[in-house]
């Protein structure tokens, strides 16, 4: 009983004399509609000329500083007790190309060896090797020479 049912629904539009043109697929590519989206900076910005005043971007001096005197930065990277911690971090940021160095503090609750990076002339770029000490997970502060 299925089958004739199937095969009646199959052909029973040709032997009705009905329309028997099938649905064909949709396209697989898009006709060449204008986008929804147009962006119109190219044409803004062609032959056109943007001034700016450097003047609000200048460095001023960092107060503290004597005058006539360039101050330097310096950061700490971090404080151990022990002198091969210091020195295996210091060789670590030696081999990322950073300026880094070790000093001993004698204080009262004993020896500390302090690895820092640096000196550098400006603040920013002070302030992009926090950013690459901090992307390795070390903790700098701002400290003096």
């Amino acid at each position: 009983m299925g089958a004739v049912v199937v095969l009646g629904a199959a052909y029973l539009p040709e032997l009705m004399g009905g329309d028997t043109r099938t649905i064909a697929p949709a396209a697989s590519t898009v006709p060449d509609a204008p986008p929804a989206l147009t962006f119109e900076f190219d044409d803004l910005l062609r032959n056109s000329r943007v001034t700016a005043d450097p003047e609000p971007y200048v460095s001023e001096p960092e107060p503290g500083a004597a005058d006539g005197e360039p101050r330097q930065f310096l950061l700490q990277a971090a404080s151990f007790r022990s002198r091969e911690d210091a020195e295996r971090l210091r060789a670590a940021l030696l081999l990322l190309d950073m300026p880094a160095r070790t000093n001993s503090t004698s204080l009262s609750n004993g020896t500390w060896h302090r690895v820092t990076v640096g000196p550098f002339d400006t603040r920013i770029q002070a302030e992009r090797a926090m950013t690459r000490l901090r992307e390795r997970d070390i903790a700098p502060i701002w400290t003096t020479r």
